[in-house]
């Protein structure tokens, strides 16, 4: 599967994104490794 993450809008590419990320972690699941620990990379104040 090819990841599709454009879309006609900005806001169509970021749901776009947000389900091939969802998607990912769903086979990453179902294929039994751990997934790792999310992190922070900065603070958005």
């Amino acid at each position: 599967m090819q990841p599709v993450t454009h879309g006609e809008t900005y806001n169509e590419a970021m749901q776009n994104a947000q389900e091939v990320l969802e998607l990912l972690v769903e086979s990453a699941i179902e294929a039994g490794p751990t997934l790792p620990r999310p992190k922070q990379f900065f603070q958005v104040a």
